[in-house]
């Protein structure tokens, strides 16, 4: 055979190799360029942990998937407690009121004109009024002035001791209490403690409940100097300082919701932090995807153009054999 022969053969067989090796690469390039695009569109961006930056990156990701659910979690708990606090509201409101009202009926049953005689089974009514509020129990069934753990009643008035009429109430007045002193506490992210809600121990309450008790003893006679009249004194001038420690616990109960208001707001802003700060790191991969699809897909473009370009060649050769 001609040596001319043989290098025209030689060649036609260096331009079919050349032609499969571009068919292969163009092969793998579809599947690398599809594959990019798949994970563009189904979300699922960056598959393992095989460079320090991507393990690093999914470290990032999952610290901050963990920081995000831990705010998620506080939502409910915030709205928990408000509807907690706003319950003990309502108790301490309402006790104010009695306080209020006693003490109206006190005035009246101070004129010697006017003669009571069913003093005592009003202040034994408010008492019992003032029991049950003491013993009311949230949804969960936790006492709601009985401290953390208290699950049972706060208060047993039957304990309390019958005051004399001279007495006024000081902090050894508490033998009606039965549940766990101290408010209640909650614990937010990062440790934060949270104290809530007021107790039947509380100053305000404590002597609301001393002076109606003194008060189911009383059968106002207007004879100055009588224990019922002595009582009745004590009743007047007590129940002005118990209404504003009532007022107290109020003002109390709202800076309270008030911090849990600064609570949640606070949280809504790291939850608006980690939503941005993962957006931009899940933002960075699509671009990197993107741009490999995009790189992928020019590579692809160019050895489509050369196989076009091998296909002519061989075909000008083929013709000639």
């Amino acid at each position: 055979m001609p040596e001319s022969a043989i290098s025209s053969l030689s060649g036609r067989v260096s331009d079919l190799s050349r032609g499969n090796t571009t068919r292969d690469a163009i092969k793998k390039l579809g599947e690398s360029s599809a594959e990019a695009s798949g994970r563009i569109a189904s979300g699922k961006i960056g598959g393992g942990y095989e460079s320090p930056e991507t393990a690093e990156k999914t470290r990032q990701l999952l610290n901050i998937e963990q920081k995000t659910m831990e705010s998620e979690s506080v939502k409910p708990k915030v709205t928990l407690l408000t509807g907690r606090i706003n319950l003990a509201y309502g108790i301490n409101e309402r006790l104010a009121e009695i306080a209020t009202e006693v003490r109206t009926r006190v005035t009246q049953a101070g004129d010697p004109t006017i003669r009571d005689a069913g003093f005592s089974t009003f202040c034994q009514k408010k008492l019992d009024e003032v029991e049950a509020l003491l013993n009311k129990k949230d949804f969960e069934g936790r006492s709601l002035t009985g401290g953390n753990a208290t699950r049972s009643n706060a208060v047993d008035f039957s304990l309390a001791a019958m005051p004399a009429a001279a007495d006024s109430p000081d902090a050894t007045y508490d033998a009606y209490f039965i549940g766990e002193k101290g408010i209640h506490t909650a614990s937010f992210k990062d440790g934060e403690a949270f104290q809530y809600g007021i107790s039947a121990v509380d100053p305000g309450v404590r002597d609301l409940i001393f002076y109606l008790k003194s008060g189911t003893a009383v059968t106002p006679d207007g004879i100055p100097g009588s224990s019922n009249t002595i009582r009745l004194q004590g009743m007047q001038d007590g129940l002005g300082t118990t209404v504003d420690g009532l007022m107290d616990s109020k003002k109390i109960l709202g800076e309270q919701l008030g911090k849990l208001e600064s609570i949640s707001k606070r949280n809504d802003e790291d939850v608006a932090y980690l939503t941005q700060t993962m957006s931009e790191l899940t933002d960075a991969d699509l671009l990197a995807e993107f741009i490999r699809s995009t790189q992928e897909m020019l590579k692809l473009n160019m050895n489509q153009t050369l196989l076009a370009k091998e296909n002519e060649i061989l075909k000008n050769l083929l013709s000639n054999i």
